[in-house]
């Protein structure tokens, strides 16, 4: 878990659960996943997908703002 957001770009089609709460996602959908929320991509096993992802640690980091937990 961490004190940042992250999000991605798909390309394919697959589906992200985000603190138990699913969400699917197809072509160039965009999400964000909340700072310190367990999270799980899983891909359709019929496609593959690629995922850009994106986060805000270097602002946070510059801020000292920063915290990981290791779970």
């Amino acid at each position: 878990m961490h004190a940042r957001w992250e999000g991605g770009f798909g390309r394919g089609q697959g589906r992200t659960v985000i603190n138990g709460e699913e969400f699917v996602w197809n072509d160039k959908d965009v999400f964000v996943v909340p700072s310190w929320a367990s999270y799980q991509h899983i891909v359709d096993s019929s496609s593959d997908a690629v995922l850009f992802a994106y986060n805000n640690e270097p602002v946070v980091k510059a801020l000292g703002l920063y915290r990981d937990e290791l779970l």
